[in-house]
Order: C-alpha cells, then sequence, then structure tokens
C-alpha cells in the first residue's frame, strides 16, 4: 500500500546508504515474520549495494511502517532515521 525510502550515509564513509521501510500484516498490522523487516543496503562504492542484517533495533519494528525521514534529530553529526508507524488499529467510535 504505502512505503519510504531513505536516503542515508549511516557510516559516514561519505556514500548514500538505501533504507527501505516495509509495511506488516493485515489487519493485525504487525510484522509477524522477516518478511516485513525494514532493509538498510550498504553502498558498495561501486555502484552496487549488499544487506545489512540486523545490526538496528529500528529495522525490526513491530508496527506497520509507512515513511521514513533522514536528519541530524539530536545534532551529534550523524544522521538519524525516523520511521513514521502506524501500531494499532484505529479505535472504533
Amino acid at each position: 500500500m504505502v512505503g519510504g525510502v531513505g536516503l542515508i550515509d549511516y557510516d559516514n564513509d561519505g556514500y548514500l546508504d538505501i533504507f527501505f521501510v516495509n509495511g506488516a500484516a493485515i489487519p493485525s498490522l504487525k510484522k509477524e515474520s522477516p518478511r516485513y523487516y525494514n532493509r538498510l543496503f550498504h553502498n558498495n562504492r561501486d555502484g552496487t549495494f549488499h544487506r545489512r542484517h540486523r545490526e538496528r533495533r529500528t529495522w525490526r519494528a513491530t508496527g506497520y511502517d509507512m515513511g521514513v525521514a533522514v536528519g541530524d534529530f539530536d545534532n551529534d553529526g550523524w544522521p538519524d532515521i525516523y520511521v513514521a508507524r502506524r501500531d494499532q488499529e484505529p479505535p472504533v467510535p
């Protein structure tokens, strides 16, 4: 349905890496298997990328991820990843 892609130099090597957010199972809105995990692909500096496995907890978040923003949110000189997520179904009126 929706997805997000963020370009981030997560290891400060001067090359942009790619972070993909992924949804979740419907209607539970939970990442019930690894196929729903977010993915980070490291730039090999030769036009190719390789997938980084489970190095950061946010990649295996539990909710339905919809978007991503990249910036230095805490002003420490390293890029940060902000993931827009829906963790549960909305309340019934």
